[in-house]
């Protein structure tokens, strides 16, 4: 399964999950396991976390080729405290273990 697969995958169940959370009420349609979820609705999403991490990769990139020194901006990942390579504030390690284990 690809990365923007489990991505997506991810964010279904975490989003259902939470909605309650906050006040939210999700669609009866849309509350169910991401293997009955409509196949465009599936599409859209994985489109949608493949384009994402692509806009990542991209700033990792433009970060990458920035040799001005920027103490400010360092970021780490959460929960190894390593250096963030990846999204946002988890590193790839740390993202790629979340995704095994949920699985």
């Amino acid at each position: 399964m690809e990365l923007a697969e489990q991505i997506a995958m991810r964010f279904h169940f975490w989003y259902e999950s939470l909605a309650p959370k906050y006040d939210y009420a999700t669609r009866k349609e849309s509350h169910v396991e991401w293997d009955q979820v409509p196949e465009n609705n599936r599409s859209l999403m994985v489109a949608v976390a493949r384009q994402v991490a692509d806009e990542f990769a991209i700033c990792e990139t433009e970060e990458a080729v920035d040799t001005t020194p920027n103490t400010a901006s360092a970021k780490s990942c959460d929960y190894c405290s390593e250096p963030d390579d990846a999204l946002g504030s988890i590193c790839k390690k740390c993202l790629q273990r979340f995704m095994e284990r949920s699985a």
